[in-house]
């Protein structure tokens, strides 16, 4: 839309102002662009509707959403969406706010509550690249916020840091199954796994319906932003051809899909097992969190000693400049367990322990093949797998010259 020669005018509460511009100015901020117009935010009229579109783009991801103005907005502007943010940021609580320009200095915007008054340079608001169209739509699903927070979390904290292969650092969607019935999120790092199912009925996906798609790293933790503030009020999650995009309300952010494919992470999920060994989750947090506090700070390693016959087993962590640490948490399980001696990355556990018990889950059961096999969590209802890669005993124990563990992806 291009500028009138009247420039623009907006008048909003503040609360609802600050969210919105909050939010855009969180999506441009951590991305490195050579375009000026990028950093900014777009304030557009909807004369129709008596409301401002607010709109901010990464070309990668872009966020709208519609806020009611208090008297008739008119035209539209660009301003930089940190300084805004800024200046919204320092107003009291419970006062209105004026945005508004005029003919002589139409992109530049004076921003007016109580008697504060800002000059904010601006530009023009139709320098803004447009967004590409979003293409054939594949599927869609809604459900409460918190269902999908909840559901993202369960596999967000596997993803890594940084990593060469980009699609691992996104959550990798699957609705095509072998059985046909069931939506899986995925994400790993190549040392740990996370991935959790919901059935198709309960999204409403068709059964026939076969669809992989990497969900990119910003747009995972906006999209479980957007469903936190969302609550139990319903989201929706699409997919196009290569975007996808989550809606709430007045709320709508689009992702571009990560390109390339995922790996294929079920040769790494054991099957077959020498033990399947229950805890009490909260018990074994608790151990757990004591080892963490003299885990070495080169592998930050755990040891889990089974000894034939037990009914509890042996937690130890060491550092040699620091210490050691000792404890032991109860177990069950329906076979003898038979010596048994591994070792694996406190932390992971702990996150792993973390996010069974923010799902409410009292049991946590572990399933080991060896000491040199991928170690699989699940909680009682198996909703989720989660795998640890285990650290190699010589290396846990400060041996010299060992290699890392095997990668998971």
């Amino acid at each position: 839309m291009a500028l009138s020669p009247q420039g623009f005018s907006f008048a909003f509460a503040l609360p609802e102002l600050r969210h919105a511009i909050g939010f855009a100015e969180s999506l441009v901020a951590k991305v490195s662009q050579t375009l000026p117009i990028l950093k900014c935010v777009i304030l557009e009229s909807i004369p129709d509707t008596g409301e401002v579109l607010i709109k901010a783009s990464t070309m990668d991801d872009s966020f709208s959403c519609r806020i009611k103005a208090q008297s008739p907005p008119k035209g539209s502007a660009a301003l930089p969406a940190a300084k805004l943010r800024s200046i919204l940021a320092s107003l009291p609580d419970g006062r209105d706010v004026v945005i508004e320009s005029d003919a002589t200095t139409p992109a530049n915007a004076k921003i007016v509550s109580g008697r504060s008054r800002f000059k904010l340079l601006g530009m023009p608001a139709e320098d803004m690249p447009s967004q590409a169209p979003l293409g054939n739509r594949v599927l869609g699903f809604t459900l409460p916020g918190n269902q999908l927070d909840d559901w993202l979390s369960d596999v967000l904290y596997a993803r890594p840091a940084s990593d060469h292969r980009r699609v691992l650092l996104g959550v990798n969607l699957d609705t095509g199954l072998g059985d046909g019935r069931r939506v899986m999120l995925t994400a790993t790092d190549g040392k740990r796994l996370a991935r959790s199912y919901r059935q198709k009925d309960q999204l409403n996906v068709p059964a026939d319906v076969h669809r992989k798609a990497t969900l990119p790293p910003a747009f995972s933790d906006n999209v479980a932003k957007i469903a936190r503030m969302a609550n139990t009020e319903n989201v929706t999650l699409e997919l196009y051809e290569r975007r996808a995009v989550i809606s709430y309300g007045a709320w709508s952010l689009t992702g571009s899909l990560l390109e390339g494919k995922y790996p294929d992470c079920d040769q790494v999920i054991p099957r077959e097992f020498s033990a399947s060994i229950t805890f009490d989750a909260g018990g074994l947090e608790s151990v757990v969190k004591q080892a963490v506090t003299l885990a070495n700070d080169t592998n930050q390693s755990v040891i889990m000693n089974f000894e034939p016959g037990a009914t509890a087993v042996s937690i130890t962590s060491m550092s040699a400049d620091v210490g050691a640490f000792e404890g032991s948490c109860d177990f069950q399980s329906n076979d003898p367990v038979e010596a048994l001696e591994v070792a694996m990355n406190v932390k992971f556990l702990l996150e792993s322990l973390r996010r069974v018990r923010a799902n409410g889950s009292e049991a946590l059961t572990m399933r080991i093949q060896s000491n040199t096999s991928p170690i699989l969590l699940v909680e009682s209802d198996e909703r989720v797998e989660r795998i640890i890669m285990p650290i190699k005993l010589a290396e846990a124990k400060g041996a010299a010259d060992v290699s890392s563990g095997e990668e998971a992806a």
